[in-house]
Protein backbone atom coordinates (compact mmCIF):
# COMPACT_ATOMS: atom_id res chain seq x y z
CA UNK A 1 0.00 0.00 0.00
CA UNK A 2 2.96 2.49 0.89
CA UNK A 3 4.32 2.13 -2.61
CA UNK A 4 1.01 2.08 -4.54
CA UNK A 5 1.09 5.62 -2.26
CA UNK A 6 4.65 6.47 -3.27
CA UNK A 7 4.65 5.76 -6.96
CA UNK A 8 1.26 5.36 -8.07
CA UNK A 9 -0.87 7.79 -6.69
CA UNK A 10 -2.19 5.65 -3.88
CA UNK A 11 -3.70 3.15 -6.72
CA UNK A 12 -3.44 -0.72 -6.37
CA UNK A 13 -4.72 -3.64 -7.81
CA UNK A 14 -5.46 -6.46 -5.91
CA UNK A 15 -6.25 -9.60 -7.53
CA UNK A 16 -7.59 -13.14 -5.61
CA UNK A 17 -7.85 -16.39 -7.14
CA UNK A 18 -9.73 -18.95 -6.35
CA UNK A 19 -13.37 -20.14 -6.13
CA UNK A 20 -12.88 -24.68 -6.40
CA UNK A 21 -14.78 -24.03 -2.46
CA UNK A 22 -17.02 -21.69 -1.86
CA UNK A 23 -16.73 -21.32 2.16
CA UNK A 24 -12.76 -21.45 1.90
CA UNK A 25 -13.35 -18.24 -0.71
CA UNK A 26 -15.90 -16.01 1.28
CA UNK A 27 -13.17 -16.99 4.15
CA UNK A 28 -10.14 -16.11 1.70
CA UNK A 29 -11.58 -12.58 0.65
CA UNK A 30 -12.98 -11.05 3.85
CA UNK A 31 -9.01 -12.20 4.91
CA UNK A 32 -8.07 -10.40 2.16
CA UNK A 33 -10.24 -7.31 2.45
CA UNK A 34 -9.37 -6.86 5.70
CA UNK A 35 -5.72 -6.81 5.18
CA UNK A 36 -6.23 -4.66 2.80
CA UNK A 37 -7.90 -2.25 5.37
CA UNK A 38 -5.49 -2.31 8.03
CA UNK A 39 -3.06 -1.22 5.86
CA UNK A 40 -4.35 1.40 3.91
CA UNK A 41 -2.91 4.37 4.43
CA UNK A 42 -5.31 7.28 5.91
CA UNK A 43 -6.15 10.60 3.60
Amino acid sequence: MALAEKHAEGRIVSVLEGGYNPAGLVSAVLAHMQAMRETAIPS
